[in-house]
C-alpha cells in the first residue's frame, strides 16, 4: 500500500533522501564515536598508563579496545564540563546542537558539525600523537641525541605536552575571567555615574523650582 500511493520517482526520491542521512548518520558516528575515543584513549594512555606499568627499556603495546572505553568516558565527561561552563563559543553551540539533536540527526548540520567540530578536534588529537614521535625520530637524532635519548623523550614528550596544554588553558580560564570580572567591575561604576548624574540633575532641577 506504501508504493502505491508513490510514483517510482518518488520512491527514487525518498530512498535517496533516507540513504544520505543513513551516510551521513554513519560517518559522524565512525568520526565522533569510533576514532576520537580511540585517539584520547592513546593519549591518555601514552601520558599517564605507559610510563606507570612499561619500564624505559621495554616496547609498550597498547589495547585498542581499552583505549576507546577510555577514550569514549573522557569524551563523554570533556563533552558535560565543557556544555556545564558558562563559556561562549562556536565548539561549545556546535557540541551543543549534536548532543541535542544526536547523530542520527546531524544531517541538517552535517557540513557544520564534520568541518567546525568533528575534523577540527580529530586534527589536534592527530597532532598530539605524532608531535612526541616527531621529535624523538626527527629532532633528538639530528641534535646529536643517541636511541636512550630518543626512548627518553618519546616517553616523557606525552606528559610535558599535556602539562603545558594544560597550563594555557588554565592562564586562558584565568584570563577570561579576570577580564569578565573588569568589565562587570567598569560595568557597575558605569552604572554609578550614571545615576549620580541623574540625581544631580534631579536636585539641580528641584532647586531651580524651589
Amino acid at each position: 500500500s506504501f508504493v502505491r500511493h508513490y510514483s517510482l520517482r518518488e520512491l527514487v526520491s525518498i530512498g535517496y533522501s533516507w540513504t544520505t542521512r543513513l551516510w551521513k548518520a554513519a560517518v559522524l558516528s565512525f568520526l565522533w564515536l569510533g576514532v576520537v575515543p580511540l585517539g584520547l584513549g592513546m593519549l591518555l594512555e601514552l601520558s599517564f598508563l605507559v610510563p606507570a606499568r612499561v619500564q624505559m627499556n621495554q616496547s609498550a603495546f597498547l589495547y585498542p579496545y581499552q583505549d576507546w572505553a577510555l577514550g569514549l568516558v573522557l569524551l563523554k565527561l570533556g563533552s558535560k564540563l565543557l556544555l556545564s561552563t558558562d563559556m561562549r563559543g562556536a565548539w561549545r553551540e556546535r557540541l551543543q546542537r549534536l548532543r541535542g539533536g544526536g547523530v542520527a540527526h546531524g544531517d541538517e548540520h552535517f557540513r557544520d558539525t564534520l568541518c567546525g567540530l568533528v575534523i577540527p578536534v580529530f586534527f589536534w588529537i592527530s597532532v598530539a600523537l605524532s608531535l612526541p614521535v616527531v621529535v624523538s625520530d626527527v629532532l633528538v637524532p639530528s641534535l646529536g641525541g643517541d636511541l636512550w635519548d630518543s626512548l627518553f623523550v618519546l616517553r616523557c614528550g606525552y606528559q610535558v605536552m599535556f602539562m603545558l596544554v594544560l597550563q594555557y588553558q588554565g592562564l586562558r580560564y584565568l584570563f577570561g575571567l579576570v577580564k569578565k570580572v573588569h568589565d562587570s567591575i567598569l560595568d557597575d561604576k558605569y552604572l554609578l555615574g550614571r545615576r549620580l548624574h541623574n540625581y544631580e540633575e534631579a536636585v539641580e532641577s528641584s532647586s531651580r523650582d524651589s
